[in-house]
């Protein structure tokens, strides 16, 4: 009904007089979930209730549990099919193009071959020095001496390691430690930093790195990992190849774990 509703008004103010009524979904939906039933259709619902309301990284989380549930390729395309129902009013929803990008890499990435899942990743920026290693984690919550003591482990962890490290691209937080090892081992690594086309005037972009690669978002979201994995997708490695280092942060690095 909100599908349908939603795309032939071509916009979503019915969804604010419909709030009370989509969050008793959302309840009923969180209980089906906690008790084990219904996967991943519960998932799925409170993903796109979620991305109805506003809630981008709900929504985002919801949709990620139901890719991790999902065991056949139909519950996919029609996740997929129904989102597109909101492509007329996809600049009024956030995180709506995150969510149809991530759809569309599990569906290729978890059951290839499967309708448009057959289509191969197109993208200019390859990855070319393998094995790849992504360093996601926090920017702002670390005193120096706790920043000091990840940075003598990432410099000690990396010291015989030749590939690429991928992170955020800033001075800021982890993404600093991605400008140290580049300094450290310049013949070896290959770093790359993944940033919006605009930062904020309080972020600085650290010139160590090998190369930085911007999205088209205008603030700092999870379309930067997105994109990553766009390029190590579309040069050919399999997921099960990279490596990810987790360090604390907030919503984006929940994303990427």
């Amino acid at each position: 009904y909100l599908d349908y509703t939603v795309a032939a008004r071509r916009d979503i103010s019915v969804i604010h007089a419909l709030v009370p009524v989509i969050k008793t979904a959302c309840r009923k939906s969180r209980e089906l979930a906690d008790a084990g039933l219904e996967a991943p259709w519960t998932f799925f619902n409170m993903g796109k209730f979620a991305l109805l309301l506003g809630h981008e990284y709900d929504a985002l989380f919801n949709y990620l549990k139901a890719v991790q549930a999902t065991q056949s390729p139909w519950p996919l395309s029609l996740a997929i099919r129904s989102l597109k129902m909101l492509k007329p009013v996809q600049e009024q929803i956030p995180g709506f193009h995150e969510v149809c990008l991530l759809l569309d890499h599990a569906l290729r990435v978890k059951f290839p071959g499967a309708g448009e899942a057959g289509r191969r990743f197109q993208n200019k920026n390859q990855i070319r020095r393998r094995p790849v290693v992504i360093l996601a984690g926090g920017t702002k919550t670390f005193n120096k001496e706790d920043l000091a003591g990840y940075r003598n482990l990432m410099m000690e962890g990396f010291n015989d390691f030749s590939g690429t490290v991928i992170s955020g691209g800033t001075t800021a937080g982890i993404c600093s430690l991605v400008g140290d090892i580049q300094e450290a081992h310049k013949d070896t690594i290959t770093t790359l930093g993944y940033l919006p086309s605009t930062i904020p005037p309080t972020e600085r972009i650290d010139t160590r790195y090998h190369e930085i690669r911007r999205t088209d978002g205008e603030r700092f979201s999870v379309r930067e990992p997105l994109q990553y994995w766009t390029d190590i997708l579309a040069s050919g490695i399999r997921p099960y190849e990279v490596r990810l280092i987790g360090i604390n942060g907030g919503n984006i690095a929940a994303a990427e774990y």
